[in-house]
């Protein structure tokens, strides 16, 4: 029988045997305990010692001695027979053996962790980032020379516990329905209410944290039931400018998802948030990072903006798949991550937004594949109308005199409620969002990964109102909320791509109006001085010798057909703009073959597009060719007319999937990523 004990809520006694934190754990010396936690890193397999053989020449007897506990060295008193002869030739008999760390599933202090043998068949398929309770014996290391000593728990058993859910009673199931079926359809009204009530305004950033609590479930079915692993998660990214509570709110949402776990972007790597390989004497340890840790749950990322590029590199995986592989020392492992990310920003050095009316993503410091992966993007602007700081001043002050009220007990029970449904889209509801995703294509936002946002907003929404089925209120809910988020780009906006095709496609342009060619300090400065994105990039040293980045890019213009080095001390580039121009410079190269090095920079063939591997084509002089006949637009809306009138049936903006169903030949837009 389990009998709690009163003093302490975290420990109970079960056959005799106390289930104990790893923080009381730390702190005991010797004895037999239950330990509850999670994995946060693991070791290699190695042996360890657990018997001893040895023959008597004395005694003329076959000794065999098991061991306590498994180690790693023999004594010498151990060489001793019962006759005390002391025994040379000894055999010995080994055990698989896994070290591992145990940290609190509600850790208080990161560094406490508590090391756990495990042997044999408990040594298989270890599941980092998971929470187990284990049974055996806690003991203080061995005493070494100039060595601190630590508890070391030897493991009997070993069971995982996949459940995170908060527990609930018939009784909060029954007064979470009657609150929804109350409220009816104001129910997520009255949800984003009780969020944070300290915070004022921001009512859809905090829906949409909301949808991102309730979706973050792991991804394992679709709106069908059907297991295809899609994803479900949604990510959120809150950016603006500074003191406008977006911190706070990334901490609030943390609390209402158990297993949550907020961190800061400046103090962090993009292999400390994930996972690292470390070399400690003469093991190597596998260490997971808070990312991978909050499986289930949230992650919250303050300061996102201010992690390079490389460290933002380490999030796609794990936004996308759930998942992510490292390899290092010798150790290539999958880790499981199915965590939801929600960060916070300000735009690009630090500064305020250029523009009063809408948003130029180019302000928005992140690479565009993680961009891309954020379902959500909330803009925070200050308050520059009078009566607006007037009106927020005044319930500010009026927070002042009274005690604001805490909902987020009954938040998180309502969302963990919610997680259990899995509702289906009806044909009404999946058309009005399709329909809604092509307008939002049609006026060149975003790409095609917004549709599986729409898909996982509605049925987030349908969660939240406690429903089985997805039905057009929901549709018309999501698309009034996507709006709202819509407005802050006005619908007319170029998505910004990768560093590297933003720094490209600035190079082009620049060479193409500088007909007499340019030397590559010189492209580099009038880049930088155009786009902040590409400063941020390439940096101050614009050598490619000293500059790596910058040698990929420069590698990629040559590439470029139109594109030709007319000088290598220094290396000058210049825009070809016919066949003409080419046969002439090829001339002149021919009558003056000792001119130039060639060998200083060629193209690099193997840098391919992201079609078929075939090299980038040069760019049409026309903006805006079409794509289904000969003619060419300088204006968007003028080729947008055209396609819609001569082309009526065909997209105006193709992306990958109707470039090759066409057969169409790619003109290296944005959309078409």
């Amino acid at each position: 029988m389990t009998l709690p004990v009163a003093s302490n809520p975290t420990k109970f006694v079960i056959d005799e045997v106390e289930l104990i934190s790893v923080s009381k754990a730390l702190r005991c010396h010797v004895g037999r305990f239950r330990v509850n936690g999670t994995i946060t890193s693991l070791t290699k397999l190695f042996k360890m010692i657990s018997c001893i053989e040895f023959y008597c020449d004395k005694c003329q007897k076959l000794n065999s001695i098991d061991l306590p506990q498994p180690v790693f060295n023999i004594k010498s008193e151990d060489r001793k027979c019962s006759c005390k002869n002391i025994i040379n030739n000894v055999n010995y008999e080994y055990v698989n053996a896994v070290c591992v760390e145990l940290q609190d599933i509600e850790k208080l202090n990161d560094l406490e962790r508590l090391t756990v043998f495990l042997f044999d068949k408990q040594t298989e398929n270890i599941r980092a980032g998971e929470n187990i309770t284990i049974k055996g014996q806690i003991k203080i290391s061995e005493p070494l020379k100039n060595k601190k000593l630590f508890p070391i728990f030897y493991t009997e058993s070993i069971q995982y516990e996949n459940d995170y859910a908060v527990t609930l009673t018939d009784w909060d199931i029954n007064a979470i329905k009657r609150f929804t079926d109350k409220c009816g359809s104001k129910i997520i009204d009255e949800l984003v209410k009780m969020f944070d009530c300290s915070v004022i305004g921001y009512g859809n950033v905090k829906q949409g944290l909301l949808m991102s609590a309730v979706n973050s479930s792991s991804d394992s079915s679709d709106f069908n039931s059907n297991n295809n692993n899609k994803r479900q998660r949604i990510h959120c990214l809150l950016i603006g400018e500074k003191g406008l509570a977006k911190s706070k709110l990334l901490i609030s949402s943390t609390r209402l998802v158990p297993n949550s776990r907020w961190e800061t972007g400046p103090g962090s790597s993009g292999k400390s948030l994930t996972a690292i390989v470390e070399k400690e004497e003469e093991n190597h340890v596998l260490r997971l990072g808070p990312i991978p840790l909050a499986r289930n749950a949230l992650c919250a990322i303050n300061e996102f903006g201010r992690t390079t590029f490389e460290d933002q590199a380490h999030f796609l995986d794990v936004m996308e798949e759930g998942e992510f592989t490292i390899n290092k020392y010798g150790i290539n492992a999958k880790i499981k991550s199915p965590t939801t990310i929600v960060a916070s920003s300000n735009p690009f050095g630090n500064s305020n937004w250029n523009d009063d009316e809408k948003i130029n993503i180019d302000e928005i410091p992140a690479l565009k594949p993680v961009l891309d992966r954020f379902d959500l993007v909330f803009i925070f602007r200050s308050l520059k109308d009078e009566d607006t700081i007037r009106e927020y001043a005044y319930k500010m002050a009026d927070l002042e005199s009274i005690k604001i009220p805490d909902y987020s007990k009954y938040l998180v029970k309502h969302l963990e409620y919610a997680k259990r449904f899995n509702p289906k889209m009806n044909d009404e509801a999946k058309n009005m969002i399709t329909e809604f995703f092509t307008k939002i294509r049609l006026e060149g936002f975003g790409s095609n990964r917004v549709l599986n946002t729409l898909y996982r907003l509605v049925k987030a929404i349908a969660r939240l109102k406690l429903k089985d089925i997805v039905d057009e209120e929901d549709a018309k809910d999501v698309m009034s909320f996507y709006n709202v988020m819509l407005q802050n780009f006005q619908m007319a906006v170029n998505v910004s791509t990768s560093p590297k095709d933003v720094a490209y496609n600035e190079f082009v342009k620049i060479l193409q109006n500088t007909p007499s060619g340019i030397t590559i300090p010189e492209l580099c400065k009038i880049a930088t001085d155009n786009n902040k994105q590409v400063k941020a990039y390439l940096g101050d040293i614009w050598s490619i010798r000293n500059n790596k980045k910058l040698r990929i890019v420069i590698d990629e213009v040559l590439n470029n057909s139109n594109i030709k080095k007319i000088g290598s001390n220094p290396i000058a580039l210049k825009w070809l703009s016919d066949q003409s121009d080419l046969r002439d410079l090829e001339n002149r190269e021919e009558q003056h073959p000792d001119s130039e090095n060639k060998s200083d920079l060629q193209p690099n063939t193997d840098v391919s597009s992201k079609y078929g591997g075939s090299l980038r084509s040069p760019r049409s002089p026309r903006n805006y060719p079409c794509y289904f006949c000969t003619e060419g637009f300088d204006l968007e809306n003028e080729y947008v007319k055209h396609v819609r009138r001569k082309h009526p049936k065909k997209p105006c903006y193709p992306g990958k999937a109707d470039i090759e169903h066409y057969g169409l030949k790619p003109q290296w837009k944005d959309w078409e990523i």
